[in-house]
């Protein structure tokens, strides 16, 4: 049913002409596409103080290249230049090799092998495999070289030696071909970063920051100089004229100088440069580039005193900015990329950060995504009413899209009205629930009334004058727009009425509630409730809608779809949906259904019973779609979500098909050959078959993947799982770090899902053998001689044999440790205690207070002290409760704050492991207090049905675990051992600043 009706004499926008409603602009310049901006720097992992060059290898993985300050020869120390990778979370570095006296990377030029160029800073070439992570140094070494550039194929670049510059070609196998040189008497040239080759249709043409620019044959023979500025705007200080920036628009190339505003095409007939003759073809600017992706798209980017300005470029309208925002501050210099200009561009600055500018796709509009929408509706001709839940209304055009939000009257307040959830016109008037009431807008004046009862959750209209109202455990309420009264007509109060629809015809009204579907019929005042879950798989509906094609329609939580037929009174379930998302609204156009849901947007071809979710990947502001805000204008869809209204042509909107797929791209394990743990980035080593050995003395792994083509980094995330145990969900995490695996054979596996559970690409699988002492392979053993397996038959018994002994005696050790301070906590209470209570007594008898109390506080510490040493309440109190207390008597004697979550596990332990596990948490704790200078302090012990576990985790500073464990920390290896002795596990995980979390895992006997 439409909810928002008009009378043919209502001329919505001629009225709004005349009115004092107030529009207010959301942006300084009509845009074709949202931007969003995100900034990464030093916090983030870039090490890089000066960003000069970027690129992508073909797997979509950025690379950063540039300097850092501290590997400059004038500063000590042992910071090494590297290369950058990033994968869109987390910042590798690929050092450098040392003895080439590089400091910088300046310059990448990406093969169509995709391997990498490296333009550095002292006149020579590397050669750069992002897979294997090998550098090569190729052949010459000049005093300065230029850039790489291709051309048909081929690649060349100019070099210098003294006075002489040759021009170049670089073949495939890395060897060099001179093909021409030149000198100049005028002054020495210095080639660099800015020196450019153009290619033109018979002769090159070659310009730099301090030479005229040279025009040459195709051979190589001199032809002329280009010195004369044909607009007289060059900077006075200039003494050479020299190309920024070079692109093709339309059948020439445009250039703009350095310093010079104006456009300029190079005429290849005339071999001279003219000023463009288009609209707009001024440019002021400090940065410039054009860039281009792989697809052909094209974007002219400037900055100019920290105004950042993206272009669009043509002939007929000339430069066309369509975004201007102050992004930078100060004099910078700017180095741009993108795989795709119509969804981001990513800029490296010379003050070493990284800014990533996301664009909203053309294909779907995103409207105020910083609202979350209630309701839309039509107004007139390209004008919509909008909605939102705090924001109040807003007024959309759709000519341009452009939005307005609509102030009343001074009384109200600027939010005003909010939450509407539908919209009714009524002669001048427009309908709507607003907080406690019903508010009625005059959008011709610019006024409103307001008319309080109680909270609307749903509105519906029934007639010219009547408008009902879903509530809360309260009524279902009527509202009587005429004479302005409220009336309860059904009471409810057990209800949640999340939505409602009418059948005109048969006088029926269907209440979605979240215990079921009731009927109300407004002629004969009859009700029904259903909740029967052999007639509805899901009671908890949360939406209701009317189709003249299919009936009443019922969106469960559950994601599922009921159809009522109220003349037989029963249900159908047509559509359960795949992720078992709640439904919030649903469009239908004819065959095609739209299914808005709680975790994306569904396209349901009922013809053929085929699912298509989309989400925002492909455009949308949210995956989250909001209830009552849904319209089919005829030419598009409005769907509202949690974070923005979304327009789209739902015959041209199709899913983004993903090309990423998960890779490992670091791994940290223990090295043979260097003796010493280190950081592996060859690709080529993790293959398909992956097997990653550990040994027996460092069984640390930390293994490091990403999906490519997902440096935006998308919502995806991962989980993994070692056999056939449970999958570990580690959210948006892209490592996994194992500190100490036992001794065992395992099959990693590692998989990525979307933003719907759904499996991204193929699963990693990775075998990890770890060993244990003096164990070795079984082809070694099968490669020894039949004398010699005797020896290692008995040498592996000798080693099971050490480490019994070696447990037992840490066993032994810790026991010993024990029955010591059981010893010492006796003596202490038993004798110093018992003589300390006599000296009480006598003191007391002589009346010498003082004396008595300085007696009573060393007793009690005494007390205090043999409880230390041996928890006597173990045996009283039992395990569980020992934790407890001694979190209560910790809490009562220090400012620190404790939390304890004790489940009771006391039948899982006997005397001896109960005395362990009440150490480690003990010794846990004291660590935390001593050295992390925590504020807080959190104790856990919960049951699950495989085994129990132990958590202790604190707020402090932390520390580096890995430095400790090589350091054989005598704390943490008692910690280690207790767990052992009780059969279990141990984590340890900390961060800087952020804490430690000590877990112990024991499997239930």
């Amino acid at each position: 049913m439409e909810a928002l009706q008009f009378h043919q004499n209502f001329n919505l926008l001629r009225c709004i002409a005349f009115v004092c409603i107030l529009w207010i602009p959301l942006g300084t310049m009509a845009q074709d596409k949202k931007v969003t901006h995100k900034l990464f720097g030093k916090d983030d992992g870039l090490a890089l103080d000066i960003i000069r060059d970027m690129v992508f290898d073909d797997d979509g993985f950025l690379w950063l290249s540039g300097s850092i300050l501290d590997t400059r020869e004038i500063i000590a120390g042992n910071k090494k230049l590297a290369l950058q990778r990033f994968n869109g979370k987390t910042f590798h570095n690929i050092v450098v090799p040392d003895g080439l006296g590089i400091h910088a990377i300046v310059k990448f030029h990406k093969r169509a092998d995709g391997t990498f160029i490296l333009n550095t800073n002292v006149g020579q070439f590397l050669h750069f495999d992002p897979f294997t992570m090998v550098f090569t140094k190729i052949g010459l070494e000049f005093d300065h070289i230029s850039s790489l550039y291709t051309f048909e194929e081929k690649e060349y670049f100019l070099a210098q030696k003294g006075r002489e510059i040759t021009f170049f070609n670089l073949e495939k196998d890395l060897t060099t071909t001179p093909l021409f040189s030149f000198t100049s008497s005028e002054n020495k040239y210095v080639l660099n970063t800015s020196t450019k080759i153009i290619q033109l249709k018979n002769h090159w043409l070659v310009t730099s920051d301090n030479m005229a620019i040279k025009v040459f044959t195709r051979e190589g023979a001199f032809v002329k100089k280009i010195v004369t500025d044909k607009t007289k705007q060059l900077n006075t200080k200039q003494r050479i004229l020299w190309i920024d920036e070079v692109f093709n628009l339309c059948d020439k190339k445009a250039v703009f100088f350095h310093n010079n505003a104006t456009l300029h095409y190079i005429d290849e007939e005339a071999l001279d440069i003219f000023p463009y003759n288009i609209p707009n073809n001024q440019l002021f600017s400090s940065n410039i580039d054009f860039v281009t992706d792989a697809k052909g798209n094209e974007l002219l980017l400037n900055e100019y005193e920290g105004i950042l300005q993206f272009s669009s470029i043509s002939q007929k309208s000339g430069i066309d900015p369509w975004y201007s925002n102050e992004e930078f501050d100060g004099k910078i210099a700017l180095h741009t990329v993108s795989l795709n200009l119509q969804q981001d561009l990513w800029i490296g600055t010379s003050t070493g950060q990284l800014h990533h500018f996301k664009f909203s796709k053309k294909n779907v509009k995103q409207i105020l995504p910083e609202y979350q929408f209630r309701g839309v509706a039509h107004l007139e001709n390209d004008t919509y009413l909008l909605g939102t839940e705090n924001q109040g209304w807003h007024l959309l055009n759709t000519k341009d899209f452009s939005t307005q939000k609509v102030v009343f009257n001074k009384e109200t307040s600027g939010n005003f009205p909010n939450s509407s959830r539908n919209f009714i016109k009524d002669k001048n008037a427009i309908w709507s629930n607003s907080g406690s009431g019903m508010v009625e807008v005059d959008m011709a004046k610019g006024t409103s009334a307001y008319y309080s009862h109680y909270p609307i959750t749903s509105l519906e209209q029934i007639n010219d004058s009547i408008l009902l109202c879903g509530t809360n455990k309260y009524h279902l309420l009527s509202f009587n727009i005429r004479s302005k009264v409220f009336e309860e007509i059904l009471q409810s109060d057990t209800l949640n009425m999340q939505d409602l629809a009418y059948n005109a015809n048969k006088n029926l009204l269907v209440v979605a509630t979240s215990q079921g579907m009731l009927t109300y019929n407004t002629a004969t005042k009859e009700k029904k409730f259903y909740n029967d879950p052999s007639q509805l798989e899901d009671t908890y509906l949360l939406m209701a809608d009317y189709d003249p094609d299919h009936g009443f329609l019922l969106g469960s939580r559950e994601g599922t779809i009921v159809a009522f037929n109220e003349d037989a009174k029963t249900f159908k379930t047509i559509y359960k949906d795949a992720l078992g998302a709640g439904v919030a609204t649903i469009l239908s156009r004819g065959d095609v259904w739209w299914v808005n849901t709680f975790n994306g947007y569904v396209r349901w071809d009922t013809t053929n019973n085929t699912v298509t979710r989309f989400s925002t990947k492909d455009g949308f502001s949210h995956n989250e779609a909001n209830r009552y805000s849904a319209l089919d204008t005829g030419d598009g869809l409005f769907i509202g979500s949690l974070a923005g209204l979304n327009y789209f042509d739902p015959e041209k909107i199709a899913p983004e098909v993903s090309k990423s797929k998960l890779q490992i791209l670091k791994i940290r394990s223990y090295n043979d050959d260097q003796g010493k743990i280190v950081d592996a980035f060859d690709r080529s080593l993790f293959s398909d078959s992956l097997t990653i050995t550990l040994p027996a003395e460092f069984k640390e792994l930390q293994i490091e993947y990403a999906l490519t083509n997902n440096v935006e980094n998308r919502p995806y995330s991962f989980q993994y799982r070692l056999d056939t145990n449970d999958w570990i969900y580690v959210q948006q995490e892209q490592q996994i770090r194992f500190p100490n695996l036992a001794a065992k054979n395992y099959n990693l596996q590692i998989e990525a899902l979307d933003f719907s559970g759904k499996k991204v690409g193929e699963a990693l699988q990775i075998a990890i053998i770890s060993k244990n002492f003096f164990y070795r392979t079984w082809w070694f053993y099968l490669s020894v001689s039949i004398t010699l397996v005797f020896l290692l038959l008995y040498l592996l018994d000798k080693s099971r044999e050490k480490q019994r002994m070696q447990e037992k005696f840490a066993v032994a050790l810790l026991w010993s440790q024990e029955k010591e301070r059981n010893h010492i906590a006796k003596e202490l209470h038993d004798s110093v205690g018992q003589q300390l209570t006599l000296i009480k007594k006598k003191t007391q008898q002589k009346g010498d207070d003082d004396l008595t109390d300085l007696t009573n506080t060393v007793l009690e510490e005494v007390r205090a002290i043999s409880r230390g040493l041996y928890p006597a309440n173990l045996k009283v109190l039992g395990l569980s409760e020992s934790i407890e207390q001694l979190i209560y008597d910790l809490d009562e004697q220090f400012d620190t704050f404790f939390s304890v979550n004790v489940e009771n596990v006391d039948r899982f332990f006997n005397e001896a492991e109960s005395l362990n596990l009440y150490r480690f948490v003990q010794e846990c704790i004291t660590n935390s207090m001593k050295h992390s200078s925590a504020g807080a302090i959190s104790v856990e012990v919960a049951e699950t049905p495989s085994e129990i576990q132990v958590e202790v985790s604190d707020n402090g500073k932390g520390f580096q675990v890995n430095e400790a464990q090589l350091q054989n920390s005598l704390g943490l290896k008692t910690l280690s051992e207790r767990i052992k002795i009780v059969g279990g596990t141990l984590e340890i995980k900390s961060s800087h600043h952020k804490g430690t979390i000590t877990t112990a895992i024991i499997p239930k006997k």
